[in-house]
């Protein structure tokens, strides 16, 4: 049976019990149709405004319930605690803090850094807290108060080494 593609209008043929489906004449057609047209099966995305930043963003109309438009976002959001309950300002404040005392120790390490001759990137909330270059090498700097956790580089094999600053927790 001789049919004519939805795309390209060009004749191809297709065996009987495919005539009722088959619209397009390669898989090239069908996918310059869905993307020139949209996807039948794919429903738009809805815009949110981020609680944090205020940035809006895309979703998917089953995540319209997402409040953060990154994990950064949702971690650094200090009006919330990890069951999602308000917390109290008490507890706002030390985690104001220790943000700010965390901010300060990057900002000091990273003058260390660049007086030692590396050539250094603050990342912060993401990891590693500082990118560090110096003779060709990549490293990674983590200032961490009380107890590192080293489990979170197992396996990582982008850096040449990792500096730990480990900073006594302020009382």
């Amino acid at each position: 049976m001789t049919l004519i593609c939805k795309s390209c209008g060009e004749s191809f043929d297709v065996v009987s019990n495919r005539a009722d489906k088959a619209r397009f004449c390669s898989q090239r057609c069908y996918r310059g149709y869905y993307n020139e047209h949209g996807w039948p099966h794919v429903k738009p995305k809805i815009k949110l405004t981020c609680k944090k930043c205020g940035k809006i963003f895309e979703r998917k109309p089953s995540r319209a319930d997402d409040k953060y438009c990154s994990q950064t976002c949702a971690a650094t959001d200090v009006q919330r605690s990890h069951k999602g309950i308000p917390r109290s300002e008490k507890v706002k404040e030390k985690i104001r803090e220790r943000i700010r005392l965390h901010t300060e120790a990057l900002d000091e390490h990273a003058e260390i850094l660049r007086d030692q001759g590396f050539e250094v990137m603050i990342v912060d909330k993401l990891r590693p807290d500082i990118l560090a270059r110096k003779d060709g090498k990549i490293y990674a700097v983590e200032v961490e108060f009380g107890k590192p956790d080293y489990a979170k580089y197992e396996g990582i094999k982008v850096f040449d080494d990792i500096i730990w600053i480990i900073k006594e927790v302020p009382s």
